[in-house]
Order: C-alpha cells, then sequence, then structure tokens
C-alpha cells in the first residue's frame, strides 16, 4: 500500500512536514516513547486551552487548525493509516442517532450523537486495519 493512499491532504502535508524536519515514519503502527507522548499530549492541551480561551473566530481557527496538525501528526508518527481509521468511525457514528445527554455529559449541551441499542463500535474494524498495516493481531 502506498503510504500516501491512507491519508487525507492534511495529513500527507503534515506527513511531508514532519519528513523535511527529519520525523517521518513509515513502518508498522507502534507506541511512541514517553518523551514523544508528553510531548504530543501537551502540545494538544496547550492548542486545547488556546481554543478555550479564545475571544476572536481568528484565535479559534488558529487553534483548531493547530489541534488538527498535532492530531494528524500524532496519528502519522504511531503509523496508523488516517483515512481507512476515519472511515471507519464516521461509519459506526453514521449509525448513531441524535438525542439528549443523560447526566449532563459533555457539558450539559442538548443533543448529542447517542449509541442506539444494538450499536457496534469501530473497535474490531480498526485492529483489523492495525493487522494489515503490521502491527499484532492485539492490537495492543
Amino acid at each position: 500500500m502506498n503510504r500516501f493512499n491512507r491519508y487525507a491532504v492534511s495529513a500527507i502535508l503534515v506527513t511531508q512536514m514532519h519528513e523535511n524536519m527529519g520525523l517521518g515514519y513509515d513502518g508498522p503502527p507502534r507506541h511512541l516513547g514517553e518523551d514523544e507522548s508528553v510531548f504530543r499530549i501537551t502540545a494538544l492541551q496547550e492548542e486545547l486551552d488556546e481554543y478555550m480561551e479564545a475571544s476572536t473566530l481568528v484565535e479559534k481557527y488558529d487553534a483548531l487548525l493547530d489541534m488538527l496538525v498535532f492530531l494528524l501528526g500524532t496519528m502519522h508518527r504511531h503509523g496508523f493509516a488516517y483515512n481507512l481509521g476515519f472511515q471507519e468511525v464516521m461509519r459506526c457514528n453514521m449509525s448513531k442517532e441524535v438525542g439528549p445527554q443523560p447526566d449532563g455529559k459533555r457539558g450539559g449541551f442538548k443533543r448529542d450523537l447517542v449509541k442506539p441499542k444494538g450499536w457496534v463500535g469501530p473497535e474490531e474494524a480498526l485492529n483489523r486495519i492495525l493487522v494489515m498495516q503490521g502491527a499484532s493481531s492485539n492490537g495492543s
């Protein structure tokens, strides 16, 4: 599988940025080292905080795009097939129903996607994708 076939254009650009910075990875899915994991979690949290504190549309827009860069970059560094996984998650999300969230979940927003009776999540499909990419069959 061509490594770029598994990414959307935005993910291709992040992958190219990583390659230009000497951070490219084209191997099977893997865990990140502790230092890189902490860096990426901290960076994502900083961008989320920026979004929460933003008062202008430009600041919100910038924070969301920076989060996307870090999310896609983290997926690239893990070796995850973005497009395939995203399609599976969206397939499952599309089978959810719009409804109220119980017990103030997610900040008390009145409506959200809720899992109907018998809903099946994407975990088995995601595991198949990881195995197809060369990860162990138990996804660990």
